[in-house]
């Protein structure tokens, strides 16, 4: 039984239910590409990435799906080089494949060659895409303006994508610019309220401004759509670390463990567990 089928019963809503059911041999790229943004969204990268392995076999050109399958594998390193490999020596390419590789090799954090890839894209080539993944780098590289207008750029490109609103928020929060990250992030869950990312960075500003309650209420949003997230237990943690409280963000460490994470997660929970170590 595949992944996707054993947790089924755990990860269901309606909205979900409805585009996995779509995603079926002899659908429309557009309906896998959808299933694989809802499950993204979902904060369900293993899932994802098991839809998008499929969509692909059969719409092995879509340059959505292969955007989405590459953050869904973008922490295991054998996944990204086997993305790498596959995009590099296709005989019949997607239309974005030099974004894409650009964009595979941001995660394997291959600076050098992905920016100069995105130099060699044709001005008629650079679209929403590119435009995404230019601010990626640029935020890698805190030129956290220039990541600004790059995503500005790109959701004008690609005005229903609420990726591109959520990376305008953080943004902004990286600029200092709390308000507008705020409006921003919130203009996400509006849309869509199963964007766990956005209700993470809502925690996160709600904890920088001392709203302990509205940080709550967030990180209950957050896990109320996928109770298995890591990603707000990490934001709690950090907050107790950086308050000085280093027992309290063990215990939210220890708390992850217990919802027995995936391999690349658990090791990123020792890691911080044993830093914590290190600091008593």
């Amino acid at each position: 039984m595949s992944t996707l089928a054993q947790e089924k019963g755990l990860l269901m809503d309606r909205d979900l239910t409805r585009k996995l059911s779509a995603a079926v041999k002899g659908a429309p790229a557009s309906d896998w590409v959808g299933a694989a943004v809802a499950l993204n969204h979902r904060s369900m990268p293993h899932l994802a990435a098991e839809v998008t392995e499929e969509g692909l076999g059969l719409h092995p050109r879509e340059d959505g799906l292969w955007m989405e399958h590459i953050k869904a594998v973008a922490f295991y390193g054998e996944k990204l080089k086997e993305v790498w490999e596959q995009l590099h020596g296709a005989k019949r390419p997607p239309a974005d494949r030099e974004v894409l590789l650009a964009l595979v090799e941001y995660y394997q954090e291959r600076d050098a060659e992905g920016t100069a890839r995105l130099k060699r894209v044709s001005a008629a080539k650079r679209g929403a895409r590119f435009q995404e993944v230019l601010g990626h780098y640029a935020m890698a590289g805190h030129d956290f303006r220039g990541a600004l207008a790059a995503y500005r750029k790109a959701r004008k490109l690609a005005p229903r994508d609420l990726r591109l609103l959520y990376h305008i928020g953080e943004a902004y929060h990286a600029l200092g610019d709390s308000v507008r990250s705020m409006k921003a992030l919130l203009g996400v869950v509006a849309r869509e309220r199963h964007f766990v990312q956005a209700w993470n960075a809502l925690c996160q500003l709600h904890l920088e401004q001392g709203q302990e309650d509205r940080a709550r209420q967030a990180m209950g949003m957050a896990l109320s759509v996928n109770p298995r997230d890591w990603g707000v237990y990490f934001t709690y943690a950090d907050h107790h670390l950086d308050e000085g409280n280093c027992e309290r963000a063990l215990s939210i460490l220890e708390d992850v463990l217990e919802l027995q994470p995936h391999t690349v997660i658990a090791a990123e929970v020792y890691n911080y567990i044993g830093y914590l170590h290190y600091l008593e």
